[in-house]
This record gives structure tokens, C-alpha cells and sequence, in this order.
């Protein structure tokens, strides 16, 4: 059966070693949608820059993505494992600048940073380094998640994304402001049923009595 419901987009930011995890963040999303969807009225997209955009020339790269998808999404998962990514000429890599003006947009970022092992052989430690800055400057401005293994992200972000939905604000404000348009509607629906009654009303009232005036 098919029902109103307040669409709200996650961007999905990661640099490109933590494949695996993009994978959790959308199995998690889908199944929160299964399970919740239709009693909250509420569906869960997730967006991604390998997944959500086109080629397109004439800005730098980040900043269409930014235009293109980040701006009209309401939560972002940022997601870090041994690379910090690519330098956009702004910021130290997509992943950090799409995070930098989500905040600054006012909107929620939940950021997980994985301490799974790796082979040293393959770690770039500039990137690495670079990624361990990183953690250190979200730790000071909020919160921000840990975890050892893909299982232990899965569990974890499972649990903390009903959180963030029902406790923060600007996305609360999202679904209110959602049920409140719905309402509304609806109570138009009902008056202007009252008013098709009420001249039905009258129209018995003239047959009725043809000389009584009806207002």
C-alpha cells in the first residue's frame, strides 16, 4: 500500500580503502528501511560519489560533487581507515571537505575510524598520518566511533544510526516538519468536505422549504 513519507539522503564519505564498510553503511540502511519505514513514514537514501554522480566539467571535481549530491543530503557517514584521500585544493581530501561543509551546513556527521590491521608493506604513512590528524581534530570538536573489524562497524553503526535519527535535532525537525505538512493537508481535506456538506445542507433545506433563505 502506498504512503507519504519524509525522504532523507545519507552521504556516504570515505576515502576509496574502506570499500567494505561503504558496502555495511547501505546494508544497514536498507535494513532500516525495511524494518521502520512504513511505521515512521520516514525512508533512508544512501548517496555516494562513486555511485550518485555524472561526468561533468567546468569546477573542481569536489565542488560539483558537493553541488551535485552533498548539498541536498541531511546526514553524513564519514568513514577512515589508513588514507586520508586526494587533496581538492581546499581541503586536505574530498572525504574531509565533504565532512568540513556538511557540519558547517548544520547538519549531523557521524564519523567512524577503523583500527583494523593491515599489512605495513601497503601502508602509506603520510596518508596514514594525515588520517591519525584527522581523528585527533574530531575528537576535540564531538564524538567519534572506533571499531576493529568489519563485524564490530556493522553492530555498532546498526545500533547508532536509530539513535541518531530519533535524538538529533535537525533531523527531528525534518520529520516533524514532514507530519505537520500532512496534517495540515489532510485537515484542508476535511473542511472542504464540511463545506461540500454544508451545501448539500442547504440545497435539502431550500427543497424543503422554498421560501427560508440558506447562508
Amino acid at each position: 500500500m502506498a504512503y507519504k513519507a519524509t525522504v532523507i539522503p545519507v552521504m556516504i564519505a570515505s576515502p576509496g580503502d574502506v570499500i567494505e564498510e561503504r558496502d555495511v553503511i547501505r546494508s544497514v540502511i536498507y535494513d532500516w528501511n525495511d524494518i521502520n519505514s512504513s511505521a515512521s513514514k520516514v525512508i533512508l537514501i544512501p548517496v555516494g560519489w562513486e555511485t550518485n554522480i555524472s561526468p561533468e566539467l567546468g569546477a573542481r571535481p569536489q565542488e560539483i560533487i558537493n553541488i551535485r549530491i552533498l548539498e541536498d543530503c541531511d546526514l553524513l557517514v564519514g568513514v577512515f581507515w589508513t588514507r586520508i584521500g586526494t587533496p581538492t585544493g581546499k581541503a586536505k581530501s574530498g572525504t574531509v571537505e565533504e565532512i568540513e561543509e556538511h557540519i558547517k551546513s548544520g547538519k549531523p556527521a557521524m564519523i567512524y575510524f577503523s583500527s583494523k590491521p593491515v599489512a605495513p608493506e601497503s601502508l602509506d604513512s603520510v596518508q596514514y598520518s594525515e588520517v591519525q590528524s584527522f581523528k585527533d581534530k574530531c575528537k576535540k570538536r564531538g564524538l567519534v566511533e572506533e571499531f576493529e573489524n568489519i563485524e564490530q562497524f556493522k553492530q555498532k553503526f546498526a545500533k547508532q544510526l536509530p539513535l541518531c535519527l530519533s535524538h538529533n535535532s535537525y533531523i527531528q525537525s525534518l520529520i516533524v516538519s514532514s507530519k505537520t505538512i500532512i496534517t495540515s493537508n489532510q485537515n484542508n481535506e476535511i473542511s472542504k468536505e464540511e463545506i461540500k456538506l454544508s451545501e448539500e445542507a442547504k440545497k435539502l433545506l431550500k427543497a424543503a422549504d422554498p421560501d427560508r433563505r440558506t447562508t
